[in-house]
């Protein structure tokens, strides 16, 4: 298993995702003196600004431009594609076999559905599964916090809590604790023949919960098929989504 390390260019990546999005859901410009804290965030905004995402407009601000927005509309279908296939493996009864997202429509409020996740049967596969089919992990835990809403914009001194903050170490622990594909093991049972049952039992479940998803359906026809899973027509595409890394880079 990896070290799981952000490297510099990866973390400007995703601090210009998260920054690119923040601006673009919420009309935000920014003035290019950046003052108080905001000055904080002027490597991110150089960063999009060579990338043309964001531009400064006649008043001196720095603003989205219109491949920034289309960039991060692209960014939301991608982290919310990445939570559809693999949200299903955040917590797993290895003894049982049972995923706890099949439960999910079981509870009425959210306070109780984190009660059911807390308990220790859970475990969160993400990561081994992510590495068993060539996926980045680092991405996989970086999707789940956007949908958490871990990055705030809130609370004073967010610039520097981006740029700097322990959230980045918080992502690369989550990776580096994970158990790994050979600690899935038992008896004379091998840690690639569990990781292999709980991506097929996974996906069928994703497929379950995912029948009015064509889109869904075709890419795991092609890609993860199973004797168990519907009749549907595979897709076209070359290979799965999910060994395409993210890039902010738009076709």
């Amino acid at each position: 298993m990896g070290d799981f390390t952000i490297s510099p260019e990866r973390r400007c990546l995703f601090n210009g995702t998260v920054l690119l999005g923040h601006m673009a859901s919420n009309s935000i410009e920014y003035d290019v003196l950046l003052p108080g804290s905001q000055t904080h965030l002027d490597s991110i905004l150089a960063w999009l600004l060579t990338r043309n995402l964001v531009e400064i407009s006649e008043k001196n601000f720095y603003r989205v431009s219109t491949l920034g927005h289309a960039t991060s509309t692209a960014f939301r279908k991608r982290y919310m594609r990445v939570l559809r296939y693999f949200d299903v493996f955040s917590a797993v009864d290895l003894g049982s076999g049972e995923f706890a997202l099949a439960h999910h429509s079981d509870f009425e409020t959210e306070a109780a559905w984190g009660r059911f996740l807390a308990d220790d049967r859970w475990e969160d596969l993400r990561v081994p599964v992510g590495l068993h089919l060539g996926a980045d992990p680092v991405e996989l835990v970086f999707a789940h916090f956007m949908q958490e809403g871990r990055f705030s914009f809130v609370e004073g001194g967010w610039e520097v809590s981006l740029l700097e903050g322990l959230i980045w170490n918080e992502i690369e622990e989550i990776c580096r604790q994970s158990l790994t594909i050979d600690d899935l093991g038992y008896d004379e049972v091998s840690g690639e023949d569990v990781i292999v049952e709980v991506i097929e039992q996974g996906f069928l479940l994703v497929r379950e919960l995912s029948e009015w998803f064509p889109e869904v359906m075709g890419h795991l026809a092609r890609w993860a098929p199973s004797r168990s899973a519907p009749d549907w027509q595979p897709d076209d595409s070359i290979q799965p989504f999910w060994k395409t890394r993210w890039s902010l880079e738009i076709s």
